[in-house]
């Protein structure tokens, strides 16, 4: 019989994804358990999708087959099915979000490879359509890690290309709020920007960055899902069962983080990217909640990212382990999980006696600890490989990451963090904070900071 994680545990892992929960007006009891407070709107989804599959016509259907489901609901199902395109129907679905922290959760319909096509939250038990993303031009929805939804939309006038529109926004009180957009118009031959609802030029190469951005963002669609904790779920058929022997996530304290990292080795061991962008193991875990498998995802994709080095035909796995390390000097430790050549692959701290998520490694190019205790990161933003971005993690008292120092580079384009802002500097203010905030005289980062674990102390798991 299949265990059931206490309570106490899903509000740890809440807390391991820093996923703060505030009062908010638009709760109710149903609000929290997603599959309930989306049954209707899901089964109709499924109904309609069997249709389409079929090769019925579902703008064709006359009534809700689901008692209770609305008519704007109804008819917003009707408006998003014709967009989907797919060859198995069992590659669309949905996932849950809880997107803007408040114990609310959102459903997304999407595709198994990543693209959204429908966005619906709740209100008082009720589900509302929040955006049609394929509706009015819409070409591209991408849900990224950080919770930002980049939209991309054509505009028409009279069968012509008139504009394109990139949006960057955050969904907060029940709908989208824009904090940057970039906007071309072909009829009037100009680019502009939106930054926090101020209209503003272009800095020099700054909307051929973006393009780039979005053009490697497009190609990784599948890995910014999965990197994001959506958990899909296809609409007409159960995937959710777990294999018999799967082992049971615990993450109750470090020994048990340590535990569940040695049984998850065999999963790590076999690890392929394509596989895990689809899903493959995604039922290797007994994982009961949606939070309980984003951490799982984070930490098969950190450790599993870094599986094995190839030297001409040999492939030499990792030898994967540990670290302890009081970071901001408040007397308790942090655990590191990092390989034997000193790659950093998770931190984890204690609140309230119980282990936190803090970082865990991506698509980065160098990672370190400095004499400092800073966390300190190269990587490549939102898969642009055109674009570095250098940064520095502090943490609190409080026993949270702090940003302290950030630079961002392309062929384009020069960024710095200042006053909790990314501003526009020139080649020359660049190099000058790079020493300063750095201290590192080289690029890349040396990859000999741990020499002699004068750092961090590893041990290999048992």
């Amino acid at each position: 019989m299949k265990k059931k994680l206490s309570p106490i545990l899903c509000a740890i892992l809440c807390a391991a994804l820093l996923l703060p929960f505030t009062a908010c007006s638009r709760k109710h009891p149903s609000d929290h358990n997603p599959d309930i407070a989306y049954e209707k709107l899901l089964k109709e989804y499924a109904l309609l999708l069997k249709t389409q599959s079929e090769g019925g016509d579902p703008a064709a259907a006359e009534s809700p087959a689901t008692k209770g489901l609305s008519n704007d609901l109804f008819a917003s199902l009707q408006a998003i099915l014709p967009e989907m395109e797919y060859e198995e129907v069992s590659d669309m679905g949905y996932a849950f979000r809880d997107l803007d922290s408040d114990g609310t959760y959102e459903c997304f319909l999407m595709k198994r490879d990543g693209t959204l096509y429908g966005l619906y939250t709740c209100i008082e038990g009720t589900p509302h359509l929040v955006e049609n993303y394929r509706a009015n031009g819409g070409k591209l929805a991408i849900l990224m890690e950080d919770g930002t939804i980049l939209t991309h939309r054509i505009l028409r006038s009279e069968g012509k290309l008139t504009g394109d529109q990139y949006h960057y926004s955050y969904f907060k009180n029940g709908g989208m709020e824009t904090y940057l957009s970039y906007f071309t118009d072909y009829t009037a031959d100009e680019a502009y920007a939106v930054e926090n609802g101020e209209r503003r030029e272009l800095v020099e190469g700054e909307y051929f960055s973006n393009q780039e951005k979005i053009n490697a963002l497009q190609k990784a669609y599948s890995v910014i899902t999965k990197k994001s904790g959506l958990r899909f779920k296809s609409a007409l058929t159960d995937n959710s069962q777990p294999s018999p022997t799967a082992p049971e996530l615990d993450l109750s304290d470090y020994d048990a983080i340590l535990s569940t990292l040695t049984a998850m080795m065999p999963t790590i061991r076999a690890f392929s990217e394509n596989e895990w962008r689809v899903g493959a193991y995604d039922h290797l875990m007994k994982v009961d909640s949606d939070e309980e498998f984003q951490l799982y995802n984070h930490l098969l994709f950190a450790c599993g990212s870094q599986n094995d080095s190839i030297t001409g035909d040999e492939v030499h796995l990792n030898t994967f382990g540990y670290a302890y390390k009081d970071l901001n000097k408040d007397g308790r430790d942090e655990l590191i999980i990092m390989t034997e050549n000193d790659k950093l692959l998770a931190i984890f701290t204690q609140k309230d006696g119980v282990p936190v998520l803090l970082w865990r490694r991506g698509y980065d190019l160098s990672v370190r600890l400095d004499e400092n205790n800073r966390l300190l990161v190269m990587s490549y933003p939102n898969f642009d490989w055109s674009s570095n971005e250098y940064t520095a993690f502090e943490l609190t008292s409080e026993g949270e990451f702090k940003k302290t120092a950030c630079l961002y580079i392309d062929n384009h384009v020069r960024k710095m963090l200042s006053d909790g802002r990314m501003v526009f500097i020139d080649s020359d203010t660049y190099e000058a904070e790079y020493k300063r905030a750095f201290n590192i005289s080289t690029r890349p980062w040396q990859n000999d900071w741990n020499q002699d674990d004068k750092i961090l102390n590893f041990t290999a798991l048992q």
